[in-house]
């Protein structure tokens, strides 16, 4: 997991991480991948036997809060050389299931760079709507760039 986020990162695209925040956030981040929360999702794809072929990740959950606890946020990293071959979509598609059967959630919700074309593509395919800009909200190198607020409704409220 760590090698992914590494990798992500290392991108300097696509994602809010960077190289030196993945260390300072590393121990958080595993701790949590093996917590049992029954209003969480966490989707792990792997490529080989080693504990650094992950290839990609998928968490979903909700917050612990009564007045929005039918809202999940999905957020999602996928190895760039595993990009464009269905991994993100079948691992989109299980994930959106998991919530459509989930008793409290009813809306599933995300943030993505406003530049990153395949992957909003992505997620409008999967019936995720555009809901709000962020006007150069991220500061990535030396550019400001927009985000994108998308969500969805997994079943009727």
């Amino acid at each position: 997991m760590l090698h992914l986020l590494r990798d992500v990162a290392s991108e300097q695209a696509y994602t809010l991480l960077e190289p030196q925040d993945i260390d300072a956030r590393a121990a958080a981040m595993l701790r949590d991948i093996g917590a049992e929360d029954p209003n969480e999702l966490r989707l792990l794809a792997r490529c080989g036997e080693a504990d650094t072929d992950v290839i990609a990740d998928l968490t979903l959950g909700t917050k612990n809060f009564r007045r929005i606890a039918h809202v999940a946020k999905l957020g999602m990293e996928v190895r760039k050389d595993f990009r464009g071959v269905g991994l993100g979509d079948a691992m989109l598609r299980a994930a959106l299931a998991w919530a459509a059967q989930h008793p409290l959630i009813a809306r599933v919700e995300l943030q993505v760079f406003a530049d990153n074309a395949r992957a909003v593509a992505l997620y409008r395919k999967h019936g995720f709507v555009e809901e709000g800009r962020r006007s150069k909200y991220m500061h990535v190198g030396d550019q400001y760039l927009d985000d994108l607020i998308m969500g969805m409704f997994v079943k009727p409220i």
